[in-house]
């Protein structure tokens, strides 16, 4: 018996050290994420935010809060090398879940956040599935 390896999602997250405007760290940082809704479909999907190569060297991801009140976010863990934190999502409660990704630059000694909105859609089961 064969058993699938479970669904994934990659986000990926560009982060830039700027004068003024940005719209995190004290408006120091502006970041991005390649998908501006992030909506999960499937049950047990891997997440994955990772730092974009543009992002600086000296930025790294130290870890990932949320709002989650429903144990759908489980298993945080951040690469050892500072540049994803992934985490599974249950994903068996429709729900809007406020996430923060936690960044620091090594270079500035701030850290700051980057806040993502996932969307959690469960499937319907199929009739006749189990």
């Amino acid at each position: 018996m064969s058993t699938n390896p479970p669904p994934t999602k990659t986000v990926t997250l560009n982060v830039a050290r700027v004068d003024n405007g940005g719209n995190t760290g004290a408006g120091k940082y502006f970041y991005s994420f390649n998908d501006n809704i992030i909506t999960i479909d499937e049950p047990d999907t891997e997440m994955t935010f990772e730092l974009g190569a543009d992002t600086a060297s000296t930025i790294i991801v130290t870890g990932m809060v949320s709002s989650d009140s429903f144990s759908q976010l489980v298993n945080v863990r951040v690469n050892a090398d500072g540049r994803s934190v992934s985490v599974t999502n249950k994903n068996t409660v429709e729900y809007l879940i406020q996430v923060a990704v936690l960044a620091y630059d090594e270079k500035t000694g701030e850290s700051f956040i980057c806040d993502p909105q996932v969307i959690n859609i469960p499937r319907p089961p199929v009739a006749g599935g189990s």
